[in-house]
């Protein structure tokens, strides 16, 4: 629960860092990324700032849990 809960506290800015990645550089709609958070939170609202983080803290779970059972098994071999 402590990688959901650090992910959720930063996901708004790892979407503005994703828009300003995609956008066309050559002719760019963002100049930084408070123009684009300023931008996508008065168009969409807050929930804007987090649009697409479901797949993002399903693969943190499961990657948390994963890491946590490594340390077990690999703790518990070592422990022997």
């Amino acid at each position: 629960m402590a990688g959901v809960a650090f992910y959720l506290s930063t996901l708004w800015i790892d979407r503005a860092k994703t828009i300003l990645q995609t956008q066309d550089f050559a002719a760019p709609q963002y100049a930084s990324m408070r123009a684009c958070l300023l931008d996508v939170a008065k168009r969409e609202g807050m929930v804007g700032l987090y649009r697409g983080c479901v797949p993002t803290l399903m693969k943190t779970f499961v990657g948390q849990a994963a890491g946590l059972v490594a340390y077990d098994v690999i703790s518990q071999g070592v422990g022997k």
